[in-house]
């Protein structure tokens, strides 16, 4: 899947935001939130962005990945194109 968007997310009516990145293929899409800061890491990763010294989410947006899905069609895990072993879990 594509990533069509990624950003920051923010709701006027509950006063409150989100990080949402917006994935689509072939007509379907999906969205995930990261669940912590410190789980970015292997996000970023999962797209071959190095955000060791900083990198906005914004990068995101047109990186492909593969995504796996729970029996109720959720996304469950991003995984590298190429990688097998570079993998996201979704929190």
């Amino acid at each position: 899947m594509r990533v069509t968007l990624a950003g920051y997310n923010y709701i006027g009516h509950f006063r409150r935001g989100e990080l949402k990145i917006v994935l689509e293929a072939g007509g379907m899409g999906c969205y995930v939130n990261p669940k912590d800061e410190f789980n970015m890491f292997e996000l970023f990763r999962v797209f071959d962005i190095d955000p060791e010294d900083g990198k906005m989410l914004e990068s995101l947006t047109g990186k492909y990945c593969r995504v796996h899905f729970d029996g109720q069609g959720y996304p469950k895990m991003l995984q590298h194109l190429t990688n097998d072993n570079i993998i996201w879990k979704v929190g």
